[in-house]
């Protein structure tokens, strides 16, 4: 008996309504159909000196302050804003997201200070504390890693 008849016929046995849920007998997605693909973005890296030069992040351990070197990041409009002994600030161009970043400061044993995203496509890198709380350490170069769409 198919759904439109039990309806029909409940229609005529006193004027009642009756639901029946609809019966889900196959589900089959073709796999690449599965997930809806977000916009691609394209991971970058960079490492930006005191001079304002930019190389790709590379080496290992605290000199890239974690991060990852994925696909050379110089030359992709990022700028940096360079204050001696003070803070450096980066604007990303339109279209990309930092992702993460920290500074590498001078001193022995002078361990990344993470960078902090603004949320105006700007990051600020800080100078890292000194251990016995006297002051800062200088930045010596930054690591960042950006996406674009």
């Amino acid at each position: 008996m198919s759904r439109r008849e039990i309806l029909r016929r409940g229609a005529s046995v006193g004027g009642m309504l009756l639901w029946v849920a609809p019966a889900v007998q196959s589900l089959k997605v073709p796999s690449a159909h599965a997930l809806a693909a977000s916009p691609l973005e394209a991971c970058f890296t960079a490492k930006f000196e005191q001079d304002g030069s930019c190389s790709q992040v590379d080496g290992v351990g605290s000199e890239r302050c974690g991060i990852v070197p994925l696909a050379d990041g110089c030359g992709r409009g990022v700028t940096v804003a360079i204050v001696p002994g003070g803070e450096w600030t980066v604007t990303l161009p339109s279209g990309c997201r930092f992702v993460a970043g920290g500074s590498k400061c001078d001193g022995p044993e002078v361990p990344c200070e993470p960078a902090r995203d603004n949320g105006d496509g700007t990051v600020t890198f800080v100078r890292c504390p000194k251990g016995d709380g006297s002051g800062f350490h200088d930045i010596s170069n930054i690591s960042l890693q950006f996406c674009c769409s």
